[in-house]
């Protein structure tokens, strides 16, 4: 079998478990809500008492992993939802409570770390006039099996960036070497250079008509849109601000040329070398 056939199989099996045991999927149970302690949390040692909410302090970041132990309750009119469950009081919990008041808070003994509350979930409102839950719990088994089968496709990812670097400049230094007339490499460059600018100029075409006409995230209803806008808003704004701030066109150009070749072959994004200056390296 070639190897491209096991890539392939390995990751439509990926696809299969994501499907059926990832964290969303439908055939388990929804039963982890992730909050951020930092925060004043929604949790509460009893529902029908204020007072009793848990707070946090400033010093703890970490998420919350709270996992519910039965169903949720029903919801009465207009009011919130409450889930009956536990969260740990993890080891960086415990270093960043020096003076141990918020485990005497949460009333843990010595050697107890499972803290038993429940969780309010409210409901806000979206632009159509219904409502949507605050947090949405995915799989706890799901998690735990993403968490177990992680280092195997980070492993795999580690394996192809390792050969990159090096099988590029190898390919290409060995490819002009073996051309043996240097004229061969101008009109050679010129034929890539024009298939580049068409293939480019279709995947361009292919890509606006596809979004065009499939329109996606069209079937996605306005509560689960506004929480993900909601969730990834930080991370788009970033993104766009990261685009503002791109080189011109002048910039790029002399950036393919390297002031350092063996510096572009370490430099770059998770270490995966600058691809242009290693091209324009090893052709030269």
């Amino acid at each position: 079998m070639q190897i491209y056939t096991k890539i392939l199989i390995g990751m439509a099996v990926g696809v299969l478990i994501g499907l059926t045991l990832g964290p969303k999927s439908s055939f388990l149970t929804p039963d982890l809500y992730t909050l951020v302690s930092s925060e004043n949390a929604p949790l509460f040692g009893d529902r029908n008492d204020p007072a009793t909410q848990i707070r946090f302090p400033a010093s703890i970041t970490e998420e919350l992993s709270f996992i519910a132990s039965s169903a949720p309750l029903e919801r009465e009119a207009n009011g919130p939802q409450w889930v009956k469950g536990s969260f740990e009081f993890t080891e960086k919990m415990a270093l960043m409570d020096s003076d141990g008041s918020m485990r005497k808070a949460l009333g843990l003994g010595e050697g107890m770390t499972t803290v038993s509350c429940w969780l309010r979930v409210d409901f806000l409102p979206v632009q159509s006039g219904g409502e949507r839950p605050s947090i949405t719990p995915v799989s706890h088994l799901g998690v735990q099996v993403v968490t177990f089968i992680k280092p195997i496709g980070d492993l795999f990812m580690r394996l192809i960036k390792m050969v990159i670097v090096p099988l590029v400049f190898a390919s290409l230094l060995v490819g002009v070497a073996g051309l043996g007339d240097v004229r061969k490499l101008g009109r050679m460059g010129g034929r890539t250079l024009l298939l580049y600018m068409a293939t480019t100029a279709a995947a361009v075409t292919i890509g606006l008509a596809a979004a065009t006409l499939i329109n996606p995230g069209s079937f996605i209803g306005e509560a689960e849109r506004d929480a993900l806008q909601a969730q990834f808003q930080s991370a788009a704004s970033a993104k766009a601000q990261t685009a503002s701030e791109a080189p011109s066109t002048v910039e790029n150009l002399l950036n393919i040329v390297p002031t350092n070749p063996v510096a572009s072959l370490i430099k770059g994004d998770n270490y995966q070398g600058d691809m242009l200056q290693i091209i324009f390296f090893a052709v030269i």
